[in-house]
């Protein structure tokens, strides 16, 4: 592997750690509440996104509505659009994340923090940032909303330098059910800058 990958994996590492130590702190102490923030996932992104363009990645993507399914693989991405429905699940405002229970599960080398919405009406229900020594493995997120037409239940797992997946369920009360999955994988070339 190329030199230039391992460094942004090594900085994208270092900033995961910073930002998941700051939350398990933040988020172990039943007392401590004044400066209560979410985890950053734009800022997470931004550094994921970087990389991304920097590396030339292209993505091999598979798109399934409903049964019909189709692939293909986009040379040229715009990381920002690709990822948008991640980016709009930040909740990193003290406003908003003082509406998250959080909490974090410590287990030898793995920690996991969780930010639960406690509020039924917030659109992002759930977000879990799962680490492995230290480095971030996996951002999951699961969104839901309901209004009187239509339900919309979203699942979207982000692992950093390997992929992505977004799974989303519309009921509409007269139109039925409809499905929508994604799932894309990096791809890098032997020719990183």
């Amino acid at each position: 592997m190329n030199v230039f990958f391992y460094t942004f994996r090594s900085l994208a590492a270092r900033l995961a750690f910073g930002i998941g130590a700051f939350l398990a702190a933040a988020c172990s102490s039943p007392d401590h509440v004044p400066d209560v923030r979410g985890p950053d996932l734009t800022a997470l992104l931004d550094a994921e996104v970087q990389g991304l363009y920097r590396d030339s990645v292209t993505v091999a993507r598979t798109t399934m509505i409903n049964e019909q399914r189709s692939q293909h693989v986009l040379r040229w991405v715009d990381w920002k659009k690709e990822l948008a429905v991640f980016y709009q699940s930040d909740i990193s405002s003290p406003s908003v994340a003082a509406r998250y229970r959080c909490d974090t599960i410590s287990n030898n080398d793995t920690m996991i923090v969780t930010f639960a919405a406690d509020d039924a009406s917030l659109r992002t229900r759930l977000i879990e940032l799962h680490y492995l020594n230290g480095t971030l493995q996996k951002i999951h997120i699961q969104n839901a909303s309901s209004g009187w037409l239509a339900t919309q239940e979203e699942e979207l797992n982000y692992l950093p330098g390997a992929g992505y997946s977004m799974r989303s369920v519309t009921r509409n009360r007269f139109f039925g059910e409809q499905v929508l999955a994604v799932a894309g994988a990096f791809q890098y070339s032997d020719h990183r800058r």
